[in-house]
């Protein structure tokens, strides 16, 4: 991978570290959905129109590929969000970060269908995963009625970890303004009119959640494209590194043998994942 790619990766973690901290900060989960489609919304019409402009005002994507397009975009971006937001009385945060750390096994399973290079990654996927669960103090629902959105999480796991993949070849050899107009559009809309009610987000702190909000979406779509999906999925363990990182620094809490050995199993895992060589030739999936 080239340097851009490094740094773009580099970048986004960053990013959705620092929104993860404003997220355990508090704030109304519905409030979050919204923002988030005004972020989708924003880069998705961004997108649109510099399409439009570098091609003259000619589409060159078909219909049929505009689509399938957004449906990846509504299934990847808008059912998490939603998910998330309706089962946040019912999920801890916990369960929902390890349900999170759990994609890289996911997508190592399900890029391993079609690639022969990508088994030998589950190990490392694993001990990330093993590592953070460690780490969180993890509840397990107590009724069926917490049984049913932990279902629900398990499913939204597999999905996020399919469409990656597929997202992955679809990218591939279409112009990215237009594809990233497809993906990010519909969802941004879909969301901005499912996130009723809810706290503002107004003032300059707001202002610079939504602005790397937008970027974060534009990296994530464009790093789909760049970059294999058992690294890209890497992003799911180093997220709560670096959280855990800053958790370290600001309160400093007593280190146990315990939290040693799942800080040492979720950096080894998501380095491995980062570094261990493989063919980073991409598979095309054509909507031409």
């Amino acid at each position: 991978m080239s340097w851009r790619v490094w740094l773009a990766f580099a970048v986004l973690c960053a990013l959705s570290a620092c929104a993860s901290l404003v997220a355990f900060s508090g704030g109304d989960a519905w409030s979050g959905v919204r923002r988030q489609g005004v972020e989708l919304a924003a880069v998705g019409t961004g997108a649109g129109l510099c399409a439009l402009i570098w091609n003259g005002g000619r589409a060159r994507l078909k219909w049929r590929s505009r689509l399938l397009l957004a449906v990846g975009g509504l299934g990847f971006f808008g059912v998490p969000a939603l998910f998330f937001a309706g089962v946040t009385s019912r999920l801890t945060d916990t369960i929902g970060v390890a349900g999170f750390s759990a994609i890289p096994v996911a997508v190592v399973v399900i890029e391993s269908l079609s690639r022969d290079d990508t088994m030998r990654l589950l190990l490392p996927s694993l001990a990330g995963l093993g590592g953070l669960l460690l780490l969180l103090p993890l509840e397990m629902p107590a009724d069926t009625a917490g049984w049913i959105p932990f279902g629900g999480l398990i499913v939204t796991v597999l999905l996020i970890a399919a469409l990656s993949v597929w997202l992955h070849k679809a990218l591939q050899g279409v112009g990215f303004a237009e594809a990233t107009a497809a993906v990010c559009l519909p969802p941004g809309l879909g969301l901005l009119l499912c996130g009723h009610g809810g706290q503002g987000f107004g003032g300059l702190p707001g202002a610079w959640i939504l602005v790397s909000g937008a970027v974060s979406t534009l990296l994530t779509v464009w790093l789909l494209r760049e970059m294999r999906p058992v690294r890209f999925a890497a992003r799911y363990l180093i997220v709560p590194l670096l959280v855990l990182a800053v958790g370290f620094v600001l309160w400093t809490p007593r280190f146990t043998i315990r939290m040693g050995c799942g800080i040492a199993l979720l950096t080894c895992g998501a380095a491995l994942l980062l570094m261990l060589r493989c063919d980073d030739k991409s598979e095309v999936l054509s909507l031409r």
